[in-house]
């Protein structure tokens, strides 16, 4: 029988960290706040709720940033933080990087939330400090991604947020799908909206009956810019987090 539960579910990116509040049912209610405020403001927001049963935590800031939450949120209730790393298969859905564990984790968990939602091929945008590009088939087969420079950012922007990227990524003119995140990483070009239109235009050309979907806090510009249709959905990592923390009690 099924415990009732009350999770935080936590998504900790390179600019911002989300909070997702779970009942049994699903994700409740959302928080988000800035990382330079994580310190001030994370305790804060934390003491208005009761303490949760089990908080899980995706992380692709960099293991600094993971320590920095983990410590806040055991000190405030004694609660240990369970972690989730990307692994080579969930469900239907199966991850094509080499080494599967090496894929970022809101990548894996934005993945496995919209086939669950699709049950299709896509191609999901992720937008924030940097826009990643991830095609998925219509048997829930990972073909590789694309990892490039945020909208509006630089390469050089890019590396000094995200400091956990490899830093001699050479250069490239095209979009190939890369199954690792050297073979994926785009550093020759600042983020532009042209610039995930020409990739996604290249998907396309190569794969038929493609749903597009966008996710992350510049997903806006993609919308007001693309010359592509996408379909929005700005909690797409913490309802996959939910879906893997279902998984991992329920067994």
């Amino acid at each position: 029988m099924r415990e009732e539960r009350h999770w935080l579910l936590i998504d900790a990116g390179n600019s911002r960290v989300k909070l997702g509040w779970a009942l049994v049912s699903g994700i409740s209610r959302f928080d988000l706040l800035d990382n330079e405020n994580i310190d001030s403001l994370l305790p804060v927001i934390l003491g208005k709720h009761i303490a949760p049963s089990m908080v899980w935590l995706a992380n692709s800031a960099g293991e600094q940033r993971e320590q920095q939450i983990k410590k806040i949120v055991e000190t405030l209730w004694g609660v240990d933080v369970q972690s989730i790393g990307a692994t080579g298969k969930f469900g239907d859905v199966s991850n094509g990087y080499y080494k599967p564990e090496q894929l970022g984790i809101d990548r894996w968990l934005g993945m496995i939330a919209a086939w669950d939602k699709i049950h299709g091929a896509f191609c999901l945008v992720d937008c924030g400090t940097a826009v990643t590009i991830d095609l998925v088939d219509g048997e829930g087969n990972h073909q590789g991604g694309i990892i490039t420079p945020g909208i509006g950012a630089s390469s050089r922007e890019l590396a000094a947020k995200a400091r956990h990227l490899p830093s001699n990524q050479l250069y490239s003119e095209t979009f190939p799908l890369g199954r690792s995140t050297e073979e994926g990483l785009r550093m020759d070009r600042d983020g532009s909206v042209d610039s995930v239109d020409s990739a996604i235009a290249d998907i396309l050309s190569r794969n038929k009956n493609v749903a597009l979907m966008v996710t992350g806090g510049d997903a806006w510009q993609i919308h007001e810019s693309s010359r592509f249709r996408f379909k929005d959905d700005p909690n797409l990592v913490l309802d996959g987090l939910f879906l893997v923390a279902n998984s991992a009690i329920s067994q």
